[in-house]
């Protein structure tokens, strides 16, 4: 990571607790696209959930997969849906709309029966927010 980078506190924080890790060979490519599995693992972890026996299961997520276990534990727990075809699109790049829906889901599973605020809810302070998708 580039010395001076913005984010380089909350990466370290993170990685000392296990959430976030690099792609290999000691690199951590903060500037690259996280994909949807990489956000659901980390969320899973951040939020100290756990995959039941019967949680679902998407036919593009292989069953050795590092995520698949994360992938699986946030389907559970209502953190992610899959695409409209079945799939989870593991590999595709998460957008904002997509990570800021499952922050919110995760936030609920973690803390189940607390009231969200309502300052998480209402996009109506963005310029962009008529740009949202109905789902999100």
């Amino acid at each position: 990571m580039p010395a001076g980078h913005w984010a380089a506190g909350g990466i370290k924080s993170l990685s000392a607790k296990h959430i976030v890790q690099g792609i290999g060979d000691n690199r951590f490519e903060p500037l690259r696209a996280v994909t949807r599995a990489e956000f659901a693992t980390m969320l899973v972890k951040a939020a100290g959930l756990a995959a039941t026996a019967d949680a679902p299961a998407f036919p593009d997520v292989p069953a050795d997969a590092y995520y698949a276990t994360a992938v699986r534990a946030a389907a559970a727990f209502g953190i992610l849906r899959g695409r409209d075809d079945g799939r989870f699109g593991p590999s595709d790049p998460i957008t904002r709309q997509e990570a800021a829906v499952m922050l919110l889901r995760a936030y609920e599973a973690a803390h189940p029966g607390e009231a969200v605020p309502a300052s998480a809810q209402d996009g109506s302070a963005f310029a962009d927010a008529g740009q949202t998708a109905p789902w999100a």
